[in-house]
C-alpha cells in the first residue's frame, strides 16, 4: 500500500477528530450559558420585576402575591390584596442561553395594568422584557 495514502488517511482522521472536538467545546458552552440563564438569570429577573414594580403611582407598597390565574383577571380564585396594588410573576423558564419566557402582572394605579406572557433577555444582570402576549391590559 502507498505510505502517502495512508498519511493522507490519518490526517483527515485527525482533521474531523478536531471538528467533533471543536463542535462539543461549542455545545458544552451553549449548555453551559443555558445552564447560567436558568439559575442566575431567572433570579436576576425576579428581582428585577421587584424593583420595577415596587411602589404605585401614589407611593403606596406594591405587595407580591404568590398564585395568580394571569389569563383571567376576573378568576374567583384569584386573591388580592386588600390596597388592590399588587404584582404576580410566574417562575418563568430558560428557553435558550440568554432568553427567559415568564407570565406577568402588576397593578399600580387605579386604571394602569398588565398581565400577560413576557420575553425577558438577561445578559448578567442586565434585564430587559418585552409583553409578547397581553392577557389584559389598562
Amino acid at each position: 500500500m502507498n505510505p502517502r495514502l495512508i498519511r493522507n488517511r490519518s490526517q483527515s482522521s485527525m482533521l474531523m477528530k478536531r471538528k467533533h472536538k471543536i463542535w462539543l467545546i461549542i455545545a458544552g458552552i451553549y449548555c453551559f450559558l443555558w445552564l447560567l440563564t436558568g439559575t442566575w438569570g431567572i433570579s436576576d429577573i425576579d428581582q428585577a420585576f421587584d424593583r420595577q414594580y415596587a411602589v404605585a403611582l401614589d407611593q403606596v407598597p406594591i405587595e407580591r402575591i404568590q398564585t395568580m390565574n394571569v389569563r383571567d383577571i376576573e378568576d374567583p380564585t384569584n386573591k388580592f390584596p386588600e390596597t388592590d396594588w399588587f404584582r404576580y410573576r410566574s417562575k418563568g423558564f430558560a428557553v435558550c442561553p440568554f432568553i427567559v419566557v415568564d407570565e406577568a402582572a402588576a397593578v399600580w394605579a387605579g386604571l394602569a395594568g398588565f398581565g400577560g406572557k413576557r420575553v425577558c433577555f438577561w445578559f448578567f444582570g442586565f434585564t430587559h422584557s418585552w409583553l409578547v402576549k397581553a392577557y389584559w391590559y389598562v
